[in-house]
């Protein structure tokens, strides 16, 4: 039998906007961070993050970011940009309205 190679699928994006509502030069506990990315398939996605402050729990450590909301996926940027809209009502007031 001939061993067929392993298939790999790795699916660069690329970041088309972002937005905080961090306020000053150091996250903090509950801090949220967005990004709007388009797939190298075309396709438009977005997710959210919010930063967990290690440091204030005891723990020594400054802190990390992690995910706390991902969308799915849409044909356009409009699209998804609704959909982020719709769903972190922080977000409204800190991104530009993509054309």
């Amino acid at each position: 039998f001939e061993e067929l190679p392993a298939l790999s699928i790795a699916v660069q994006s690329e970041v088309v906007q972002t937005a905080t509502n961090q306020r000053g030069d150091k996250p903090q506990e509950g801090d949220r961070r967005w990004s709007l990315m388009r797939r190298a398939d075309g396709f438009f996605t977005h997710y959210e993050e919010v930063y967990i402050d290690l440091y204030d729990h005891g723990g020594g450590v400054d802190g990390y970011w992690t995910r706390s909301h991902a969308s799915g996926l849409f044909d356009d940027a409009e699209a998804a940009m609704k959909d982020a809209l719709g769903s972190l009502t922080w977000l409204d007031a800190r991104v530009a309205r993509i054309e």
